[in-house]
């Protein structure tokens, strides 16, 4: 019996041993042990900071791989540096864990200064702009690397080249230690756009404007933004119409232009005095009848639609151009004479709005002004303004009239009313430049003092000036025998 306990006891030993050393085996194959958990917090750095990855196991350390894309960071070794400004997410993984962590890496401004690049907001096509980087901190001075989406522009060597029209890109700057985005803005071609300050008068025709594109191929169609309640705008004739007085900018808006003005709306005194005390409305046509004079001469000469009208002051009277009906002149075309003498800017409105505005000449050819001056006291901006309104009216009732208007001849006297004669012709060549329907006639250079008979009138001879001025300007006078 105590054999065989013996031999019981051995078996019961040998049986835990056995079972000890499966559970070693167990223990060293690692398919049942529990690895615990893996962590890595997410990061935050400035450019050029490095920091532990730091990943915290809940058991055992077991060795870690990282991965991510690009290259705001690197990691070697377990140090993540920052390289550029960004945010990536990190993929860590062991044997047995696999997690992820965000890693931001942002600019440090305040040990880095800054980098600007100005935008630039109109490039043409084909046309290169060197950009120019500015560094705050010229320590850190960069190899810049630019992007953008599209194919508008191309950028190379720090020089931007528009390749397409009306566009405009985004472009993001980068070096080691900055971000910077600007714009490029690309365009083609198309000139400019400009509008000359107009004069309007309250109670008279609407005032006529000219946008002038320097570039015609490429004139495109106007709206207009404006005071509505101060004026009235017909985008279709480019006309204005003063409502109420005062100063008003009109801008113009078409796809590709922008352009702004000011409308001069202004009301007219016409109770106003001349030099003599007599009203300068009216001070001669109602002593003189030159109204009713005209009228007869215009009736048994003129003929509407044919005959060219030779009109003003006493230039173009005939007490003072004498020959003008000789062949060598006018007498063998379809041309009258109806200057008046004395007449000014605001006897030729009572007349726009009575005789004149019944016939239909087939041009106008003018001198006034002179009397403006030298008997009303017209300064120079007033007598400009006289002028345009006159020609603003003739044009609303003879639309179909050519107008001619001959400079101010200069009087061999007082330097100072020269001097307002100049400044108005300067005024009148550019304001007639931009419209069609009248023509400045360059004659008063031509018209000496040592021409004239008593200072002011030329001599009867030296009428050639005013001529040979229409000839030049290519004026159409039907001969006679051409009817």
């Amino acid at each position: 019996m105590k054999q065989i306990k013996q031999s019981g006891v051995c078996f019961l030993l040998t049986l835990v041993l056995i079972l000890c050393a499966a559970a070693c085996v167990s223990c060293s194959n690692g398919e049942t042990s529990d690895p615990g958990t893996l962590t890595i917090s997410d990061k935050t750095l400035r450019i050029g900071e490095t920091a532990d990855a730091a990943p915290v196991f809940s058991k055992n350390s077991y060795a870690v791989t990282y991965s991510f894309d690009g290259n705001v960071i690197s990691i070697d070794g377990g140090k993540i540096t920052a390289n550029e400004p960004g945010t990536v997410v990190v993929t860590a993984k062991t044997e047995y864990h696999n997690v992820t962590f965000t890693v931001t890496v942002t600019e440090k401004t305040e040990n880095y200064g800054k980098l600007y690049i100005s935008n630039i907001d109109r490039i043409l096509v084909g046309e290169q702009i060197e950009l120019s980087p500015v560094f705050s901190d010229i320590r850190y001075i960069d190899g810049i690397r630019y992007s953008f989406d599209g194919d508008a522009i191309k950028i190379e060597n720090g020089v931007v080249t528009a390749l397409k029209a009306d566009e405009t890109v985004t472009v993001t700057a980068k070096t080691k230690y900055h971000t910077v985005v600007f714009t490029v803005a690309t365009a083609e071609e198309r000139g400019e756009l400009t509008i000359s300050d107009v004069l309007a008068w309250l109670d008279y025709p609407d005032s006529d404007f000219v946008p002038l594109f320097s570039d015609p191929a490429h004139k495109e169609e106007l709206s207009f933004e404006y005071d509505e309640s101060a004026l009235q705008i017909d985008a279709s004739k480019n006309t204005v119409k003063a409502l109420k007085e005062g100063d008003y900018t009109v801008t113009a808006v078409s796809a590709h232009f922008k352009a702004s003005f000011t409308v001069r709306a202004r009301s007219v005194d016409k109770t106003a005095l001349d030099n003599q005390g007599r009203k300068k409305w009216g001070a001669y046509t109602v002593f003189a009848g030159s109204d009713k004079k005209c009228i007869r001469e215009w009736t048994a000469r003129g003929k509407d639609g044919v005959s060219t009208v030779f009109i003003g002051d006493s230039f173009f009277d005939e007490m003072f151009w004498t020959n003008f009906y000789d062949d060598d002149y006018y007498g063998a075309y379809e041309a009258v004479l109806l200057g008046v003498g004395g007449s000014t800017t605001y006897d030729w409105e009572d007349w726009v709005d009575g005789w004149l505005g019944e016939i239909v000449p087939k041009n106008i050819a003018m001198h006034i002004g002179t009397n403006n001056i030298y008997d009303d006291g017209d300064d120079a901006a007033a007598l400009t303004a006289n002028l345009q309104r006159l020609f603003t009216m003739m044009h609303d009732k003879l639309p179909g009239t050519q107008i001619y208007w001959f400079s101010i001849s200069q009087r061999a006297y007082d330097p100072r009313l020269q001097e307002i004669v100049r400044v108005v012709n300067e005024n009148m060549k550019a304001w007639c430049a931009e419209r069609d329907y009248i023509t400045y006639v360059h004659t008063v250079d031509a018209l000496t003092a040592d021409m004239l008979k008593d200072g002011t009138h030329p001599k009867v001879e030296c009428y050639t000036v005013f001529r040979d001025g229409l000839k030049e300007e290519g004026i159409d006078i039907i001969r006679k025998e051409d009817q």
